[in-house]
């Protein structure tokens, strides 16, 4: 894994990541983070579910300041193995900032399910046709809607991610 460090407030561009940290600055500081990695492979979190799942549980939960993704090129382990780009931008927690603790005692009934899907464009509708259909079957009276539809652009690459959402504010992602 590649990754380049740029540190940046709204007024300032620092070119190393040293700086950033050991500078104090009245204003927030951002840590501009660009990985080089496999962004659907196989045993690592997808993006999707960084961006969906984990990322709005730190803010949501735990209150940290939200962190935006910008998902470049995807990267895969099968096919052709060149790695993604992706983009991170994390706003910094002043020093001394104490991060909550959560414990999932009562997550809530669901709510809503949401799906993201990678596939290759041909198969792209009878795939939304599908899920649609099983998730209707399933939980039928419990909104259903896609968040991600992306052209995977190899036969043998598929991903999908489906989230549900809790009355509590929980949200539980299973990904294939």
């Amino acid at each position: 894994m590649v990754v380049s460090v740029t540190c940046f407030t709204n007024k300032h561009t620092f070119s190393a990541y040293k700086q950033c940290v050991n500078r104090t600055v009245e204003k927030k500081v951002y840590i501009l983070t660009r990985y080089f990695v496999g962004t659907n492979g196989s045993f690592s979190p997808s993006h999707e579910y960084a961006t969906e799942v984990f990322f709005p549980t730190l803010t949501e939960k735990l209150g940290f300041p939200q962190i935006h993704s910008k998902l470049h090129h995807r990267g895969w382990t099968v096919g052709s193995t060149t790695p993604g780009k992706v983009t991170l931008t994390i706003p910094s927690i002043p020093a001394g900032t104490l991060i909550k603790a959560v414990q999932m005692l009562d997550r809530g009934d669901i709510v809503k399910f949401t799906a993201s899907f990678v596939v290759p464009r041909e198969q792209c509708q009878s795939f939304k046709e599908t899920i649609n259909y099983l998730m209707d079957l399933k939980y039928p009276d419990i909104p259903f809607e896609f968040v991600t539809q992306d052209n995977s652009g190899h036969d043998k690459r598929y991903y999908l991610l489906l989230v549900a959402h809790t009355a509590n504010g929980y949200r539980l992602g299973r990904d294939w």
